[in-house]
């Protein structure tokens, strides 16, 4: 993907107000998902963001 290829789907991504963007540079890594094992226990429960991460 060219940096220009990357600058339309942005556009594409995000609303109007944003206004123009310009991509410099870009670069890509491996994601890793994870998730709570469990996501309730005893007087504690797990929502939303601290029950899963997705991180390098």
């Amino acid at each position: 993907m060219s940096k220009a290829e990357l600058g339309a789907e942005i556009a594409k991504a995000f609303p109007e107000r944003v206004g123009e963007t310009k991509v410099e540079q870009f670069a890509s890594f491996p994601l890793k998902r994870r998730h709570a094992q469990s996501y309730f226990k005893s007087n504690l429960v797990l929502v939303g963001d601290s029950a899963h991460t997705i991180n390098r």
